[in-house]
């Protein structure tokens, strides 16, 4: 069984480069997905830039907003896994 010990490992940093990144890759702005958290855009700004820690109950919310789950948000393997998968889907659309 694994334990969710490793959502304390991450950087600020680390989860606001992967909230950024589960944002973009659902097609949502930084106004829009601020709105629908009710947070402020320079809140949320600051969440991705990683100048402020999310709360548990906001990865919640992003993750139910970005229509993932809390364990591939902050899971190292899966979003390695995930990162690659997209960035060829990039490169297809571009050739």
């Amino acid at each position: 069984e694994r334990e969710p010990m490793i959502a304390q490992t991450l950087t600020p940093e680390e989860l606001g480069k992967r909230l950024k990144l589960a944002r973009t890759s659902t097609g949502f702005t930084q106004d829009t997905a601020a709105s629908e958290m009710k947070l402020a855009r320079t809140t949320l700004t600051a969440i991705e830039s990683g100048q402020r820690k999310v709360k548990p109950d906001e990865l919640i919310a992003f993750a139910k907003l970005y229509q993932t789950s809390v364990s591939r948000l902050v899971s190292a393997e899966a979003v390695h896994v995930d990162l690659a998968a997209r960035f060829r889907r990039v490169d297809e659309l571009s050739e």
